[in-house]
């Protein structure tokens, strides 16, 4: 067998090497953390923690890319109870769990949320919270808009619209 043969087996990429290196050092910072200073078993630590933090949003980005550019939203089930409150405190903590339950499964924190950003994905999240808003609630769209960082009504209907025309659904109450 040629050693050119047997340095091809043995390749690895450099992020591989990094991330096999930094779980050694780390191994070793614990078994001997009594000689260990402690600058350097923090700093070891926050490598690690870096690294399993890339490798996360390096699947998740490959999920992402598997799963095709145009995904479809997530449908919601109209089989579950309108939150029809009487209490606008209740309704209102009903309104910002719903919220915070989209923003956290999408990823999308809520300052984003509000933001004035077009990006795409933050974009897709508010038709989310617009369409489930709209048919949980007796808010109107105007109210919603406002909830959601100030937006107008017709940027509520054409979420709305765009969100049911993505999933075949059929328009709520109040959208043409």
């Amino acid at each position: 067998m040629s050693q050119d043969h047997y340095m091809r087996d043995t390749e690895i990429d450099a992020s591989e090497a990094i991330r096999v290196s930094n779980e050694l050092l780390a191994r070793l910072v614990y078994f001997h953390r009594d000689k260990t200073p402690p600058e350097l078993a923090e700093a070891i630590e926050k490598s690690v923690a870096r690294q399993r933090a890339a490798e996360e949003e390096k699947k998740r980005r490959a999920e992402e890319k598997k799963a095709g550019k145009k995904k479809l939203l997530p449908k919601v089930d109209l089989r579950q109870v309108k939150a029809t409150y009487h209490d606008p405190q209740t309704l209102n903590r009903v309104v910002d769990r719903l919220i915070a339950d989209v923003c956290f499964e999408h990823r999308v924190s809520r300052s984003e949320l509000f933001s004035k950003t077009r990006e795409q994905r933050i974009v897709d999240v508010r038709y989310v919270i617009y369409y489930q808003m709209l048919v949980k609630t007796n808010w109107s769209m105007t109210r919603i808009g406002k909830k959601i960082g100030g937006r107008d009504h017709s940027t509520v209907s054409h979420g709305v619209q765009k969100y049911c025309r993505m999933n075949n659904l059929p328009f709520p109450r109040g959208v043409k």
